[in-house]
């Protein structure tokens, strides 16, 4: 086990550091961002919009609180961010609040939460998602987002439902609990299939805009990493899974079905 920590240890410690601060630059507010030369971050920062500052020695990027979002979700899964002076100045832009590292808290929403009328438009709505022949997974998928949507209007009478109510929703559910960008389009995709169904409600799915997807490639092991990984595991059986969902790419759901017979 030590062994096994030691390796995800020397492997955190490898991830490029990136330090952010703001600054002025030509007179106007920025976001500084900070690291040692490296061709991948240096791409990620040009296609957020960033620029380098000859003066300063650093990439910046104008202070907005979409701008401040933006780099921390393009740079937080690749890279340790050190953002102690954007922590200490947060009281000059108080209405901006990075999101949080923390693990969030699933929400817990059931069935019986909900008014008579919201549960009969759920069951009417899963009723329809099927008749479509969509996917099971789909279905729970689509389900879930739909009773948190209708959790969240309460008991807002559905002609009453707008795209504003839309808006809301995401600004004070999706974005806390921190959404992939996938999960976002999941989301708006269950309510245009909830507009389908209830062409009386005033949402307008032609102005459901879609987020366009991350073009950030996933932060993958190198060959080395995943060789060091493999031997600092002593435990024979678990060097054989790792080393058959590397070499297989086998999620974990079809690893933890996999019978003698399929090998």
């Amino acid at each position: 086990m030590s062994h096994r920590v030691g390796a995800i240890f020397k492997f955190m410690q490898n991830k490029p550091k990136i330090k952010l601060s703001i600054d002025y630059h030509r007179n106007n507010k920025v976001i500084l961002l900070e690291f040692s030369f490296n061709s991948e971050l240096i791409e990620i920062a040009k296609k957020i919009g960033c620029y380098w500052s000859v003066s300063k020695k650093k990439w910046y990027i104008k202070h907005t609180i979409k701008n401040l979002d933006t780099v921390y979700s393009s740079f937080r899964n690749i890279t340790l961010i050190s953002d102690s002076s954007i922590e200490s100045q947060k009281d000059n832009f108080s209405i901006y609040n990075p999101l949080s590292n923390k693990k969030r808290k699933r929400l817990k929403v059931k069935p019986e939460d909900l008014t008579k009328d919201n549960i009969n438009y759920i069951h009417k709505y899963v009723k329809f998602l099927r008749g479509k022949a969509l996917s099971e997974s789909t279905v729970r998928t689509y389900y879930s987002h739909i009773l948190y949507f209708l959790k969240y209007l309460d008991k807002k009478p559905l002609e009453d439902i707008s795209n504003r109510d839309v808006e809301l929703f995401i600004e004070d559910v999706c974005v806390p609990q921190r959404y992939a960008i996938s999960t976002h389009r999941q989301v708006l995709g269950a309510i245009k299939h909830f507009k389908n169904l209830f062409p009386n409600c005033k949402i307008n799915e032609l102005e459901l805009v879609l987020p366009r997807k991350s073009t950030i490639l996933p932060t993958v092991l190198s060959k080395i990493e995943i060789i060091e990984l493999l031997r600092s595991t002593k435990n024979l059986k678990h060097r054989a899974i790792l080393a058959l969902v590397y070499s297989s790419g086998l999620r974990i759901g079809e690893l933890i079905n996999l019978e003698l017979r399929d090998i």
